[in-house]
C-alpha cells in the first residue's frame, strides 16, 4: 500500500493529531518548504541537488564546523558541488531566514586523528608533476622527469590512478621515522614486479614486495609493506596470497596492534589469520621513495591507532567516491550506503 501525505493538511491517528512524520530521521510531513532533493550522486563531491521553493534563497554547506557559503554564491534551484564540499551536510537558506531540510553529512578521511597525509586521486590531473596531501602536510614530488610516476584516466580497472612501474618512482615527503603506530590505507594495484629492482623489495628482500624505502635496502629498513607474495606476506599475513596481479583492492595495513587484532583488513573484511603484536620500522634520515609496478588510488597515512571502525569508514570514503562499492563484501556496513559523519 502506498500513502501520499504530501496534500494532506492535518494527520490524525488513533483520534490524536500528528505533528510531523519522519522516516529514518528526515521530515515526510508536513513537507519540508523549501525542499531539497539530492538527484545524482551520493553526497560526495560532484552530487547535484535540487530546491522546490518559489522564493529567494541561497544554498550553503557544512563538513563539520557550521554552515559555510559557496563562493561565489549559489543562487540558482540546482546545484553540483565540488570537492571542497566532499561528504558535505547541502541547505538551502530562504531570504527570510527559514532553511530548509538538511541533507545527511558523510564521513571522510580529512581531519582523521593522526592523520599525516591523505591523497586524494581526485584531485590529480594529466601531466601532474607533484601529489600534495589534501591534509597531513605531506606530498609526493620527484624533480626528474624521466622516473616520474605518471597519471592514468583509466588504469586501475578503468578507474584514475598514478602508476609506478620499476624506473618511476615518488620522493616521499613528511614521512616521520617509525612512531608507535603507522596505518597505511588507500585502493592499490600490483603489476608483475622485477625481484632485482630495489624499489619494490622489502628488507629483506623479497619477491613480489612493495615498500616505502629509505633511499636503498642496504641503506634503511622497512617503513609499511604491502606484498603480494613471499615469506614477508605469509610471516605478517599468515595466510595464503590473496592479491592478485594488475585487481585494485580497498586494503588497511597496520605497523602495531594490540594482540588479537588483525593487522590487514583486504576489501573490506579482516585479512589473515596473524593477530600478534608487529613492528615497523624506519630508521634513520633520507628521502622514502614509493615505486615498483603499483597503481595508487586515494589512500592515507596515519601516524596512529587507528580502529577497525575507523578503518571501515575509511574504505567506505575510498569504495564510494573512486566506484569500487562492488569490492566490498555483502554485510559491510557501506555496501548499501556511503558512511556517516560521526
Amino acid at each position: 500500500m502506498r500513502v501520499d501525505l504530501t496534500a494532506a493538511p492535518t494527520l490524525r491517528v488513533a483520534g490524536r493529531d500528528v505533528a510531523e512524520v519522519r522516516i529514518a530521521g528526515r521530515l515526510v510531513w508536513p513537507r519540508p518548504d523549501p525542499l531539497v532533493t539530492r538527484i545524482a550522486g551520493v553526497g560526495y563531491a560532484g552530487s547535484t541537488y535540487q530546491v522546490a521553493y518559489a522564493g529567494a534563497g541561497r544554498w550553503q554547506y557544512d563538513i563539520g564546523g557550521g554552515w559555510a557559503e559557496f563562493a561565489p554564491a549559489q543562487t540558482s534551484d540546482a546545484l553540483t558541488t565540488g570537492l571542497v564540499q566532499d561528504g558535505a551536510a547541502i541547505s538551502w537558506l530562504r531570504e527570510d531566514g527559514v532553511r530548509s531540510n538538511i541533507t545527511p553529512r558523510l564521513a571522510t578521511p580529512y581531519s582523521m586523528s593522526g592523520v599525516i597525509g591523505v591523497f586524494d586521486i581526485r584531485r590529480v590531473a594529466p601531466g601532474a608533476t607533484s601529489w600534495a596531501a589534501v591534509s597531513g602536510g605531506m606530498s609526493y614530488t620527484q624533480p626528474n622527469a624521466a622516473i616520474r610516476p605518471v597519471y592514468e584516466a583509466a588504469g586501475l580497472s578503468g578507474k584514475p590512478c598514478v602508476f609506478s612501474d620499476w624506473n618511476r618512482n615518488w620522493i616521499l615527503n613528511g614521512l616521520t621515522p617509525a612512531p608507535g603506530a603507522r596505518t597505511l590505507m588507500g585502493v592499490f594495484s600490483l603489476g608483475n614486479t622485477d625481484p632485482n629492482n630495489w624499489f619494490t623489495l622489502l628488507y629483506p628482500p623479497v619477491v613480489g614486495g612493495w615498500s616505502l624505502m629509505k633511499s636503498y635496502p642496504t641503506g634503511g629498513k622497512r617503513a609499511l609493506a604491502i606484498t603480494r607474495r613471499g615469506s614477508e606476506f605469509t610471516q605478517i599475513h599468515q595466510s595464503n596470497t590473496i592479491l592478485e596481479d594488475n585487481i585494485p583492492f580497498i586494503l588497511s595495513a597496520k605497523t602495531k596492534r594490540p594482540s588479537g587484532e588483525y593487522g590487514f583488513r583486504h576489501n573490506g573484511a579482516p585479512a589473515g589469520s596473524g593477530t600478534q603484536p608487529m613492528t615497523a620500522y624506519a630508521e634513520g634520515a633520507g628521502d622514502y621513495t614509493v615505486g615498483g609496478y603499483i597503481r595508487q588510488g586515494s589512500h592515507a597515512y596515519v601516524d596512529d591507532f587507528v580502529s577497525d571502525a575507523e578503518i571501515i569508514k575509511f574504505e567506505g570514503w575510498s569504495a564510494w567516491t573512486q566506484g569500487f562499492v562492488d569490492l566490498l563484501p555483502p554485510g559491510h556496513p557501506n555496501k548499501i550506503a556511503p558512511p556517516l559523519a560521526a
